[in-house]
């Protein structure tokens, strides 16, 4: 109680001593010149200004906090692009060190490869078709091959055993799309085609 009793003569004092400057006592005298209809024109305009500059802020104020938060969410894109693409090179350094392929195991090519994924996946090699390799991005840690795997005459339980096989196999593969074409048949069976992209990590230098 007493500290609001000290600030509250604080304030009289301090507004005392604004009343007793002479300009605030010229105002107070053009005011008291004005009749009551021109008072009550200078109070709307006096509001009005003043509305004005508290929208101005507080357009300005969320503008400002709009700008803080694009910035905020671009940089934490630009954050998370940096992350997985660290993390991309990791998972391909350690499947594929220097040569393409894990150590001790050896060297074949890609068509080699998803045949005997898919003679593990309970396939015939006679329904698999591969497409020729089509060459894709290719950055300083990899290179990329887009190839189509034709699969005829499968059923549902085959294309998704084939396409776990690859996708977590021992060679870095990722699956772009698939495509099921059903047969008017009613058998069951279907042809998919897979197309993928297929890593080769770069050799490096002095390895």
């Amino acid at each position: 109680m007493e500290n609001d009793s000290k600030i509250k003569q604080r304030w009289r004092k301090l507004l005392d001593q604004i009343s007793e400057q002479a300009w605030v006592q010229q105002l107070k005298l053009k005011w008291e010149e004005l009749d009551h209809q021109s008072q009550t024109y200078v109070k709307i305009a006096s509001i009005s200004i003043l509305c004005l500059f508290l929208g101005i802020y507080t357009i300005k104020s969320l503008w400002n906090v709009h700008t803080l938060k694009k910035e905020l969410a671009e940089k934490t894109d630009l954050l998370n692009l940096i992350q997985s693409a660290s993390e991309e090179r990791k998972r391909l350094e350690e499947i594929i060190p220097g040569n393409g392929t894990r150590e001790n195991e050896p060297t074949t090519s890609w068509a080699s490869y998803f045949e005997s994924v898919a003679t593990k996946s309970g396939i015939e090699k006679t329904n698999l078709t591969i497409d020729a390799e089509k060459q894709g991005a290719s950055t300083e840690v990899s290179k990329e091959a887009l190839i189509d795997l034709n699969l005829k005459h499968v059923n549902i339980k085959q294309v998704m055993q084939y396409t776990f096989q690859i996708e977590t196999g021992g060679r870095p593969v990722k699956l772009r799309s698939l495509k099921i074409i059903t047969n008017p048949d009613f058998t069951g069976y279907m042809d998919s085609v897979l197309s993928v992209s297929a890593f080769t990590l770069k050799q490096k230098e002095g390895s």
